[in-house]
Formats: structure tokens, sequence, C-alpha cells
């Protein structure tokens, strides 16, 4: 007989209480059940109710790669994004601030930046708010935040109020 430990949920402090609730996932049809992995789909479901959003919209989006019809997945995924958008808003602050270069750009080839962040970097202009270069990146909403939220955290940048 397996023992199941208990699990403390992962939730975000700076998550505003309604979108902590999660909704209950609808059972998989037998078409899905048949395509998908069991244990991808109940890591999944674990990983949300955890709060662990990242995970769980990663695992949906493998399972969405497998059927674009699976509710359960789409579900899991649109409200995984919404709440890791809170959640970096939230660190961020408002999407009006500027974000400003704090290292010379000399420097810049000694961070191990990926290519995505590299390009958001190259949007950081000292005068185009976290929205403005959100609209011209065209990338998704969710991965510049992101990205803006680990520049931030390693010094890269700041933010500043805009001036009016």
């Amino acid at each position: 007989e397996v023992q199941r430990t208990q699990r403390t949920p992962v939730v975000e402090a700076s998550i505003p209480p309604e979108a902590q609730r999660s909704p209950v996932p609808s059972r998989p049809s037998a078409q899905q059940r048949a395509l998908t992995p069991p244990s991808t789909r109940r890591e999944m479901i674990d990983r949300f109710e955890l709060g662990d959003f990242t995970g769980a919209l990663s695992l949906a989006e493998t399972l969405l790669e497998i059927d674009r019809t699976d509710s359960e997945a789409r579900r899991i995924a649109e409200t995984s994004r919404t709440r890791l958008r809170a959640i970096y808003v939230g660190r961020l602050g408002a999407l009006d601030q500027v974000p400003v270069m704090m290292i010379p750009h000399a420097e810049l080839r000694w961070l191990a930046l990926d290519h995505r962040a590299g390009f958001v970097l190259s949007l950081v202009d000292g005068t185009s708010s976290i929205e403005e270069i959100i609209d011209v990146s065209t990338m998704p909403q969710l991965e510049v935040l992101r990205t803006l939220y680990n520049l931030l955290s390693q010094n890269v940048i700041s933010l500043r109020r805009p001036r009016y």
C-alpha cells in the first residue's frame, strides 16, 4: 500500500484571493485519455492544484499539442497564464513604469542571457514603458513579463516611474 505524503501548496502570496480558487477540472473524454499518458494529465492537475502554475502550464501546453480540443488542458493553461500574469505584474508593479539599463552595454556580453532575454533587453531604451515593450516585442505577454522580472531580479534593469 502506497502512502501519499501531504503536499504544501506553492500558491504565491501576490495572487489576488479570487485568482487563487482552482476550478474543478472535468474528466477527460475517452479519446483524450487514449491520446495522453495518464501520468502527464495527473501531474498537470496536481501542479495546478498546488499552485505551480508554470509547471501546470507547461504540461497543459504539451497536452494541447497532442489534442487541441482538450478542454481540461485549455482551461488549466488559460487559468495558469492569468495567474502567472498576476504574479509578474504584482512583482513588477504598474505596467507604465519604464525599465532602465543598470549595467553598461559593454558588460552585457558577460551575462548569461538567452536570445529572448537579449531581444527584450534590446527594447529597453529608458523611455519605453513595460506596456510599450510588450506591444512592440511581438512575444507573448507572459514571456515578456517573466523576462523583465528576471532582468530586474538580476539587477540588469531597474524600473522608474514615467515622466509626464
